[in-house]
């Protein structure tokens, strides 16, 4: 896991050469192990690998084609158009031949790399086989000589998460890169010629290039954070478009990015949704393998693995496999579980603590534990704000605090249960999915409905009234928010991508793959923001691509049934958990008591953020402000409220005083 940039412009880079050292510096985070540059002149196929102020010694002294000898603030003279820089977080071969940027032994190619391809191993065999040599035991490598070898058909051979670019020096060609699901976040910048592909947005601060775009502002404040849409709170930034990879000729001028799709989730036939026991069966055991094996390849690392255990269904099931798979390979004792519980009286409600003991019975880990200390929740909020760049909903405090934990205990790699609940319609809001498309004369249809193990009575007489509807994000109207940035079109265009949340008439088929190609999009990248704030990599066995499109096929009636959601997850682990785990009615995942946070003395802390704030004069008129109407917005409408705190603090950080 690490992080980069690629920059390209036609009338060269020389006027940004002292930028590049302070733009890696900004993602340091991502990769404190090591750091490097390879500084690209087209023209005349030369390239200059380079080295920064945090590049170790023994890189620096290697003997590799990439091994850098120039420090890039040294390159007076030297004329170059395209630049990569890249941050080194060391999990796979810790050794100098590991450096990044890398390139092929002749020099004609170079990687900028972040992510994990996991069976690496396999596909360097198929290399080898080939006649392909390594200078490394990387999977970066394996992604450059596949590339090499396959061109982009490689992607489809990747198991992982991953976000790269590969410049062909020879063809003068830029190939861009970017996972199935997204895991791996990756922005581009694209203006007049000059067009760069990065990890975190904040790159560019170094160039005074970014903008904020208010429209998009605008529609996180009203509507929520997107991940599925590709605009940005910056003007002319854009999220790369997952499952995607681009090519781009730099010698024949610029042209409009096009990308390819490589990957796409399609809706499953609901025509087969008939239950048998048998078939059941057969289900549970091919999605114990394929979990077996997704946790198994995930375990690869040359440094120590943790797990991330909330006492769900999900991050339970990931600890009992890697329990049984460590115990095999003769590792038991190098289980480590890493949990978050809330210890005081009036956050109770938010802890989690007796689910996680049970598990802690059934296997045989090193458990550590740490109780939510409150006392900086604001401070800890700033870290989110600052490292996820586009916002996100409530406070990100419960997630940072437990990748901060990871940190403290040496353990720079996790597993944790994300996606679990997307794959196999864990959330409760798929009930109304279920009732709005299931056969309302089976039993199955009366047994859920009538069970208080799915929708509460309230939720259920809304959705019967037909209170529920895609319109809903609109029926919000603050007088302080300027129309002239509202622009409702822009808004609804942007909703569409976030029809899982709100379109409760389609199929529970229909509804988990939107989730999955959009709005799990938004936990995932709240996962990387969280984890990469601690320089900890986040690897997720759910979203291993034979399990996503084994349960895609998988008809509902297996996963939604007799009232309980992800029924097939819970038959397959019924008497390997504990039956409180297996049979949970109630749905958590790394809670946070924001509500009683807000009765506190940060409420007035946030206000006061909001109105000292001189930026939002572009998207608010303060005189329709005041601390009493905040506070009021703040406690009846809490998600609009932190969302507008949330926003003041990005565009303090951003564009603002505290940019530093």
């Amino acid at each position: 896991m690490c992080g980069f940039f690629t920059i390209y412009s036609g009338v060269g880079l020389q006027q940004y050469q002292k930028s590049f050292s302070k733009m890696n510096s900004l993602i340091r985070h991502r990769g404190p192990d090591d750091e490097g540059f390879v500084c690209v002149d087209l023209q005349n196929d030369k390239h200059i690998p380079c080295y920064g102020e945090e590049t170790p010694r023994q890189v620096r002294a290697s003997n590799y084609r990439y091994s850098p000898k120039n420090h890039i603030n040294s390159l007076n003279e030297s004329s170059f158009d395209l630049v990569m820089g890249h941050r080194r977080l060391s999990i796979i071969d810790l050794s100098p031949a590991g450096h990044q940027p890398m390139s092929s032994a002749d020099g004609r190619y170079w990687i900028a790399y972040n992510g994990e391809v996991y069976n690496f191993k396999e596909i360097r065999k198929l290399l080898v086989d080939k006649g392909v040599q390594f200078q490394s035991n990387t999977d970066t490598e394996v992604v450059l000589q596949s590339y090499i070898q396959w061109g982009e058909r490689c992607l489809e051979m990747f198991n992982g998460m991953w976000a790269f670019c590969i410049m062909d020096i020879k063809k003068k060609e830029l190939f861009a890169s970017r996972d199935r699901f997204g895991i791996k976040p990756l922005f581009y910048y694209n203006v007049n010629g000059f067009i760069s592909f990065f990890s975190e947005i904040k790159v560019l601060i170094p160039l005074n290039i970014l903008e904020p775009h208010y429209k998009e502002m605008i529609a996180y404040l009203y509507d929520g954070m997107s991940e599925a849409n590709p605009e940005t709170f910056y003007k002319d930034v854009y999220r790369f478009p997952a499952g995607s990879y681009a090519c781009i000729k730099l010698n024949e001028g610029y042209n409009k990015l096009q990308f390819s799709k490589y990957w796409n989730l399609e809706p499953a036939s609901d025509k087969r949704n008939k239950f048998e026991k048998e078939q059941l069966k057969r289900y549970c055991t091919k999605y114990y393998d394929i979990l077996n094996d997704a946790v198994t390849c995930r375990l690869v690392s040359d440094v120590p693995v943790g797990f991330l255990l909330s006492g769900g269904l999900d991050s339970s099931s990931i600890v009992y496999l890697a329990d049984k798979i460590l115990n095999e390979i003769g590792n038991e004792s190098k289980l480590f579980t890493l949990s978050n519980i809330y210890k005081n009286e009036d956050e109770e409600y938010c802890d989690e603590s007796g689910f996680i003991y049970e598990i802690l019975k059934t296997v045989k880990a090193n458990s550590i534990i740490e109780a939510y200390d409150n006392k900086n929740i604001l401070q800890l909020n700033d870290v989110g704000v600052w490292h996820a760049e586009n916002g996100f909903e409530g406070f990100l405090c419960s997630s940072l605090n437990m990748y901060s934990f990871s940190k403290k205990n040496l353990l720079k790699v996790v597993l944790n249960g994300h996606g679990g609940d997307e794959l196999l319609g864990g959330y409760r809001k798929y009930w109304k999915n279920y009732f709005a498309t299931k056969n309302k004369y089976s039993y199955d249809y009366w047994c859920s409905l009538f069970s208080s193990n799915n929708l509460n009575i309230k939720e259920k007489i809304r959705y019967f009234l037909g209170f529920d509807s895609i319109l809903k994000p609109f029926t919000r109207n603050y007088g302080f928010i300027r129309s002239e940035v509202n622009d409702l079109d822009y808004r609804h265009e942007r909703i569409n991508a976030l029809q899982g949340n709100y379109d409760n008439n389609v199929t529970i088929e229909k509804a988990l793959t939107k989730t999955i190609n959009n709005n799990l999009k938004r936990q995932l990248r709240m996962v990387d923001t969280s984890s990469m704030a601690y320089s900890v990599e986040a690897r997720q066995p759910f979203l291993d691509h034979r399990l996503v499109k084994f349960l895609n096929e998988i008809p509902s009636a297996y996963k939604m049934r007799m009232s309980w959601t992800k029924y097939l997850a819970r038959k397959t682990f019924d008497g390997l958990l504990p039956n409180p785990v297996v049979w949970r009615s109630d749905k958590m995942g790394f809670p946070s008591p924001i509500k009683k946070w807000l009765k506190s003395d940060i409420k007035q802390d946030m206000i006061d953020a909001i109105l000292s704030n001189c930026t939002l004069n572009e998207i608010i008129v303060k005189k329709e402000l005041s601390s009493n109407i905040i506070g009021s917005v703040v406690d009846t409408d809490m998600k609009f409220g932190v969302r507008l705190y949330n926003l003041t603090r990005t565009l303090d950080m951003f564009f603002g005083s505290s940019n530093n």
